[in-house]
């Protein structure tokens, strides 16, 4: 296979665990070792409630919260605001990639497979920091597993869900709090869309990194029989064209992902930024204010998303630099190649692999090694502003 066990373990470990739940509209085959699509069926049900109707729900209430907030309605708690925030930015990419890859499911599930037909040619080429990576997100997954059900349980006791926050402050059955009717339905609304969240990052995390191994695979391949044609250049232009051929695969295979792919990782860029700077504002300075189990999750995913993030812009910008770099060194050959007119027609079609974030199609930025020290800069910036900007003890309580 082009990529390490571990990396397949992981597949397989994410495919066995949520497979006890509600179905998806793609899935990863174990027996078969490939992505399938599956269709419209009462096994979705449970999926297209979640997606499709507790999450708007949720979505509406706390667009509702924060308008009240914003025209002085009522004055909530910092804490509170700050729930709302998270809650409705997390709701809001999950909504948005989970039905960007329902309407493009055939398109990544024949574009993935494609990549792994192709990486099948070659060895799985494993690293110390790659294998790190797969350690790490092998670990992740019950952590995933597990969040819903202590989220669930530490915001209902204290009643810090979106619908209580809007029946208690804004409607006059606040009595109704307490009553089995409508603790049911606090739960519907608090359980199905964390666990909808935590599975949709965990897929985006598990199944780019994939892609990108998969890719790095047949790059580094291809970087092995440059050295070889280079020691022993008497294989003539068949060879060259051998290696080439390769390399164009995986490009073609690139160009053929779908343009929803940019729009997600853009997407989760974002809800990454502003995600890490909530968090960590909550964890340093709205500590007093929350309840001491439902605090540990701040501190948890302060730490979880730095890791998230750098294992994702890591083996993205790897894909853009390696291939860069052997399109540099195929170009150093005309140096030296007695068949220099052939080799300069055949590297005009040769460009750089990558992976880029986009909005609506429209390519705003590829990754590559630029990005990562500029996006860090900006997340430790705006984390520094928001550490600063209360003083008091007192504007910690209301806003």
């Amino acid at each position: 296979m082009g990529v390490a066990p571990l990396l397949h373990k992981c597949l397989n470990n994410f495919s066995l665990i949520y497979e006890y739940f509600w179905g998806w509209t793609i899935e990863w085959d174990r027996r078969t070792r490939k992505f399938i699509v599956k269709p419209i069926s009462l096994d979705l049900l449970g999926w297209v409630i979640g997606n499709f109707l507790l999450v708007p729900i949720d979505l509406v209430i706390c667009g509702i919260l924060l308008t009240s907030q914003i025209y002085g309605i009522v004055r909530f708690q910092l804490l509170h605001v700050m729930l709302v925030i998270l809650m409705a930015h997390l709701l809001g990419f999950a909504f948005l990639a989970d039905t960007l890859m329902f309407r493009n499911r055939d398109e990544f599930a024949s574009s993935y497979n494609a990549v792994i037909r192709v990486g099948k040619e070659t060895g799985p080429t494993t690293s110390p920091t790659s294998q790190l990576f797969e350690n790490i997100l092998n670990s992740m997954i019950p952590q995933f597993v597990a969040y819903p059900f202590c989220i669930t349980i530490f915001i209902l006791y204290p009643a810090l869900d979106p619908l209580s926050l809007l029946i208690s402050h804004l409607s006059p059955f606040g009595h109704l709090l307490t009553s089995p009717v409508f603790l049911f339905i606090r739960f519907l609304l608090v359980f199905p869309p964390s666990f909808h969240v935590c599975r949709v990052i965990c897929f985006f995390h598990i199944h780019f990194n994939f892609l990108t191994q998969n890719l790095l695979s047949s790059i580094r391949s291809v970087n092995v029989g440059f050295r070889r044609l280079l020691k022993n250049w008497g294989m003539g232009r068949f060879g060259v064209a051998k290696y080439l051929w390769d390399y164009l695969k995986q490009q073609v295979l690139t160009c053929q992902l779908p343009a929803a792919l940019g729009e997600i990782v853009a997407s989760f860029m974002f809800m990454s930024l502003v995600a890490c700077v909530s968090f960590n504002f909550v964890t340093v300075k709205v500590r007093n204010t929350v309840p001491m189990p439902f605090y540990l999750y701040f501190p948890s995913i302060s730490v979880m998303i730095p890791i998230e993030l750098q294992i994702m812009l890591q083996t993205g910008i790897d894909v853009f630099e390696e291939s860069k770099q052997m399109c540099t060194r195929w170009k150093a050959l005309l140096e030296c190649c007695p068949d220099r007119k052939f080799l300069r027609r055949k590297l005009q079609a040769m460009r750089p692999i990558g992976l880029y974030g986009s909005i609506s199609s429209f390519k705003l930025y590829w990754l590559k090694k630029s990005v990562k020290p500029a996006y860090y800069s900006v997340v430790v910036g705006y984390t520094i502003t928001a550490l600063l900007s209360m003083e008091n003890r007192r504007s910690i309580i209301y806003i």
